[in-house]
């Protein structure tokens, strides 16, 4: 699955810079969509070389459906800048809504760079553009809420536990591991290897 889901990142990828550069719909045919074709085709070919990605798409873990996820929003987050249509921001926010249940508070990384493109770029009074936005966080909302509700909601003694966590939270792998975690460096819960006898570089795994 990550390796199919580097693919589908890198399509994003492709068509994302080719619309920005062609200035028009992909299905436009004339020497400005030929050199977007090159330019994006470069720009796909580059994201999908880099080590980091040939790393995380051919490895077990959610990484590569958290950048899949991304890239899907930044796509969309461009559509809704070009006419100021709202649809658009509203699905970049199911995405990223999603990115948040692959990686919780990694997945809110971006926000401030879609929220600052849309802001300065959108084609719409300062009005509409907080509308749309404020549609775009209940969008994120729904999108991850159902299942941080479902699981918070049901007692810990009958659901499976959260790993990461250290007492069977979501939230607290959002806000920890998972979430300021890796901003701070105090990352308890990871398992990773490190030391010798079954300890880990954080404790026993």
């Amino acid at each position: 699955p990550e390796a199919l889901e580097g693919v589908a990142a890198v399509t994003v990828v492709y068509f994302t810079i080719r619309r920005v550069l062609s200035g028009v719909g992909w299905r436009t045919v004339n020497d400005c969509t030929t050199r977007a074709h090159w330019t994006a085709l470069a720009g796909a070919a580059m994201f999908a070389t880099v080590p980091s990605a040939t790393l995380m798409f051919r490895f077990n873990n959610p990484d590569a459906l958290l950048v899949l996820l991304l890239c899907v929003a930044s796509y969309c987050v461009l559509r809704a800048t070009e006419k100021g249509a709202r649809r658009w921001l509203v699905w970049a926010g199911v995405a990223i809504g999603f990115a948040f249940l692959t990686k919780t508070l990694q997945a809110f990384l971006l926000l401030p760079v879609f929220v600052l493109v849309h802001a300065l770029t959108a084609p719409r009074t300062w009005r509409q553009k907080i509308v749309d936005q404020l549609a775009a966080l209940g969008a994120i909302i729904v999108s991850a809420g159902w299942y941080v509700a479902i699981f918070e909601l049901v007692p810990k003694s009958w659901r499976p536990y959260m790993g990461g966590s250290q007492n069977n939270s979501f939230i607290e792998l959002a806000l920890g591991y998972n979430g300021l975690g890796r901003i701070t460096g105090n990352e308890t819960g990871s398992v990773t290897g490190g030391g010798g006898g079954g300890v880990g570089a954080w404790g026993q795994t």
